[in-house]
């Protein structure tokens, strides 16, 4: 509602300096001027409009918002000169959970009969065909936390951002790298990528797609 587009700016005022004012008064009076109910207009996906009042607050971001991110970034990159190479997969966090998934049930991943994870196959061979040679997500770790992950293809890597410093989360590392051997018959290594340190405990969604974006945006330059 426009009352809670109000609050977030009342919430932002101890934030603002001289540079950061314009901005958020800009924005804040497009977000009156829209309409807060219905979906919002310009993406494949079907997200409420009232969820981007949650970008002015403390909220933790959601999987939708994560969503919307990712698709902002592939019309990005699909501008660059080397942009075919990057795979950015809709609904990210889901994609992350199927691979973890599939780490749990190995023995049906290519099982004939087992369609839930054709998903993640298709990528995977793309990926192995050389068709794609990047694939950007950001991961949802055990529901409480995000970070970003790009699979490097033609390094054999997969990149790791998390904002708190922490090290990769044990099942998630082990889930990307039997993925990965399962496409392309080789191990991958675990590295650290670029993030800003997260100095609350709400920023991390954001900071991981800063992350994800500013890695893509070098890669691709």
């Amino acid at each position: 509602s426009r009352s809670r587009v109000e609050s977030c700016a009342t919430l932002l005022g101890p934030l603002l300096n001289d540079k950061s004012l314009p901005l958020v008064e800009e924005a804040c009076d497009a977000l009156k001027r829209l309409q807060w109910t219905g979906k919002i207009n310009g993406f494949s996906i079907q997200v409420r409009v009232d969820y981007l009042a949650h970008l002015f607050t403390t909220k933790w971001l959601s999987s939708e918002h994560m969503d919307l991110f990712i698709e902002l970034l592939r019309a990005r990159v699909a501008g660059m000169e080397h942009g075919w190479k990057v795979e950015l997969p809709g609904e990210t966090a889901t994609f992350i959970q199927k691979i973890i998934q599939a780490y749990n049930k190995q023995a049906t991943y290519y099982h004939s009969s087992c369609k839930e994870f054709r998903w993640i196959q298709r990528v995977g061979q793309s990926l192995a065909v050389g068709q794609k040679t990047l694939l950007g997500l950001l991961a949802n770790v055990r529901d409480t936390h995000w970070v970003a992950i790009i699979i490097n293809t033609e390094r054999l890597t997969i990149f790791h951002a998390d904002s708190m410093g922490d090290f990769i989360d044990d099942e998630l590392k082990l889930a990307l790298q039997w993925w990965t051997y399962q496409h392309f018959g080789k191990d991958f290594n675990v590295c650290d990528m670029p993030v800003c340190k997260q100095q609350d405990m709400h920023s991390c969604g954001i900071l991981a797609f800063g992350a994800l974006e500013a890695f893509l945006s070098n890669d691709l330059d």
